[in-house]
């Protein structure tokens, strides 16, 4: 395990590097997560893949500038230059990805952005595939950015809506303890906000990564939890249709949390072309 970091302009991220393999892996961890996350993978795809698991802008050790945050946040062009300049650095052309729920929407972008380079992509839950209206209001929109401030400092309100949706079982219990945890202090809610919007640039653009998919023969594999109320499998039965010659669906009994140990057994099939018995997962 060896740790690194990478600064290009104002920016500064940081990764680790796992196992030894001949094919680079650039994986991307979920919300308020580090790419430590990664290391629990380590055993299943050491023999195939250097992992360089990256710490996501505003997360463990990569950095944003904070004066930026609000009104110049991370664009799918800087993205580019960013990976260029890392790229270049690495000496790597060709590279896998993977992407865990945040970091979903960061490996489809890059899926996006360099085309000719990823032949493999290995989605856990993504973000990105279809639009979050609630996320794009707070985030894209002034007056949704004005409300979500105001919720900062007066969360009550805010509060009593999630205990009237849990209440009337439009949102599950799940759903309700995960809204709650990560709004549940005030340092909690100004981290999602600055999160999402340094993000809120980022767009993948479905229709072109689903040509790019089919176009460039990449590998897609799909992971989604059977019972995931946060990032639902129809959502990827949808994605995986479009792509019949290319894509896998992969349909594990867990939630959300789809870091674990039978993904990594199930990925270390795929790598090693045996048969994959879902009756153990």
């Amino acid at each position: 395990m060896d740790s690194h970091s990478f600064s290009h302009k104002d920016l500064s991220i940081h990764y680790t590097k796992f196992g030894a393999g001949p094919t680079p892996l650039f994986a991307f961890h979920g919300f308020a997560r580090t790419g430590q996350d990664f290391a629990l993978f380590e055993p299943y795809l050491k023999e195939r893949y250097t992992i360089y698991a990256f710490d996501l802008f505003l997360h463990g050790k990569s950095s944003f500038p904070k004066d930026r945050i609000e009104e110049k946040p991370i664009s799918e062009i800087e993205l580019k230059h960013f990976f260029e300049a890392l790229l270049s650095r690495l000496s790597i052309s060709d590279f896998a990805l993977m992407g865990y729920s945040l970091g979903g929407k960061i490996a489809l972008s890059l899926l996006q952005l360099f085309p000719n380079s990823v032949k493999e992509i290995y989605l856990l839950a993504p973000d990105g595939i279809i639009l979050n209206r609630w996320y794009n209001f707070t985030s894209r929109t002034r007056i949704g950015r004005k409300i979500y401030r105001y919720i900062t400092d007066n969360p009550n309100s805010y509060f009593t809506m999630l205990g009237i949706l849990k209440f009337t079982g439009i949102i599950r219990k799940k759903m309700h303890t995960f809204l709650l945890d990560n709004m549940k202090t005030k340092k909690k809610r100004e981290l999602v906000y600055n999160i999402w919007r340094t993000y809120s640039l980022i767009k993948p653009n479905i229709d072109l990564i689903q040509k790019n998919i089919n176009n460039h023969n990449v590998t897609c594999h799909l992971f989604f939890g059977k019972n995931d109320n946060i990032i639902k499998p129809k959502i990827g039965k949808g994605f995986a249709s479009m792509l019949p010659n290319h894509a896998r669906l992969h349909i594990i009994d867990c939630g959300h949390v789809l870091i674990r140990e039978q993904t990594g057994e199930i990925i270390q099939k795929i790598i090693n072309n045996e048969k994959i018995n879902y009756h153990n997962h």
